[in-house]
This record gives C-alpha cells, structure tokens and sequence, in this order.
C-alpha cells in the first residue's frame, strides 16, 4: 500500500489513474485527466494506491474535510478485481480514520453497480439517501452511503 501523493509525477499519475478507471468501470468515467491532476495537487485529498511491481492496480481517492471523509474515487484493474484489493485499499482509509479521529466517511455509486455497492456494505457502509439523476451519460440516481464509526 503506497500514499503516492509525495513519491510521483501528479502528471503521469493522473493519466494512470484515468486509464485504469476507463478500464475498470462499467459506466464511463466523468473526470478528465486534468481534473485527476488538480486533484493529486489539492492539500484535501489523499490517493491509497495498491501496485505490483511497478504496476498500479487499484487506488482509492478521497478528501479530508474537517472531521469528515468523501470518497471521489474506487478503481480496481478488471483483472484484479475480486481478489480484495478494495476491501485492503478500504481497510487502510479505515485505519488512517481512525487514527485521525474521523468517524464519518461517506460516498456515492451508481444505483445499478451492485458489485461496489456489495463491496461497500461488506466495508460497514449503509445507503443514507438517494440522490436523483446525479450521474450523466447515462443519466442515473446515486445511492448516498455513509459508514458511521460509533
């Protein structure tokens, strides 16, 4: 598990990211390359990055905001998924919470992609509210989940 925020090019990695989400989501991607980068820069955001020699095959992204955390981003290379990967790269985000005091992390995903929402239920998530027509191409409601840390 590396914090790549510190130890690589935020150019190079935002088209990295961007690459592997094309790949690994269903649905297409809606950032772009630029905005994976301002996002590596921002002081908010943290990336948790799971490689293989040399070889990113999943991260994690999200913003601290005050005693709270907002997942942006899950990516697993299709190749690897399933072989727990994102409950290791949710783990870690777990643990650092933890350590920083932060009881409540919250995200959304599609309400058709029952794979992450799976994943994210076996994680401690639950769905808090639904949010219409958030996603764009194609047009789709979000489910808003929140794990809650007693």
């Amino acid at each position: 598990m590396l914090n790549l925020k510190n130890n690589y090019d935020e150019e190079k990695l935002a088209i990295q990211f961007y690459y592997l989400c094309k790949r690994s989501y269903e649905q297409p991607f809606s950032w772009t390359i630029d905005q994976l980068e301002e996002d590596l820069y921002a002081r908010r955001s943290e990336y948790l990055v799971w490689e293989n020699q040399g070889e990113i095959l999943g991260f994690l992204s999200c913003h601290f905001i005050l005693d709270e955390v907002e997942v942006t981003n899950v990516a697993v290379d299709p190749a690897y998924q399933r072989q727990g990967i994102g409950q290791i790269l949710f783990k870690e985000l777990l643990h650092i919470c933890a350590e920083k005091k932060i009881h409540k992390i919250f995200l959304e995903v599609r309400k058709s992609n029952r794979k992450a929402q799976n994943l994210y239920q076996k994680m401690g998530f639950a769905v808090i509210h639904t949010r219409k027509n958030y996603y764009h191409a194609p047009v789709e409601d979000a489910f808003v989940m929140c794990f809650e840390r007693k």
